[in-house]
């Protein structure tokens, strides 16, 4: 279900079978969770304050994987991920994606990469910051380096 996939089939002019089937996605976990859909990747939340919405929250988890088994598109479990946002979250309940009678438990994460950018729980960004500062300051050591090379040295 990636972006090599859409371009296939847009391609062959089959954007409204496309558009169909992720109307399909869209609609089947409606009244459950919302969910934010970006080329091959799709993220579902729900604002959780009891166990109703756990319970709703894995019920959308559910009409994912029958939507993509009745498609014949493999989920990546292990790609997939919990991230709890909050000041004071339980981190006890365990979501899971179902195959074949067997439950495979998602990971609960502290924080992920999502676009370019890291996420973590508190949504302070202090993680994501430290990551782009040190990279910038590893270039800078790199092109220091460099004022020592002359043209025949960056052919090579």
């Amino acid at each position: 279900m990636g972006p090599l996939l859409y371009l296939i089939l847009h391609y062959f002019h089959k954007e409204v079978f496309w558009a169909l089937t992720i109307s399909y996605l869209v609609e089947s976990r409606e009244p459950y969770a919302e969910i934010y859909l970006f080329a091959d990747d799709a993220k579902l939340f729900r604002h959780i304050s009891n166990s109703v919405d756990k319970c709703l929250l894995q019920r959308a988890i559910d009409c994912v994987q029958d939507w993509s088994q009745k498609r014949l598109l493999k989920l990546n479990i292990l790609k997939c991920k919990v991230l709890s946002l909050g000041r004071n979250v339980s981190k006890g309940h365990r979501y899971y994606v179902s195959k074949n009678s067997k439950n495979t438990y998602l990971k609960q994460k502290d924080s992920f990469k999502d676009l370019g950018i890291i996420v973590d729980e508190k949504l302070n960004f202090r993680e994501h910051i430290n990551d782009k500062t040190s990279k910038s300051i590893g270039l800078c050591y790199a092109w220091r380096n460099f004022k020592y090379l002359n043209s025949n040295s960056f052919v090579l």
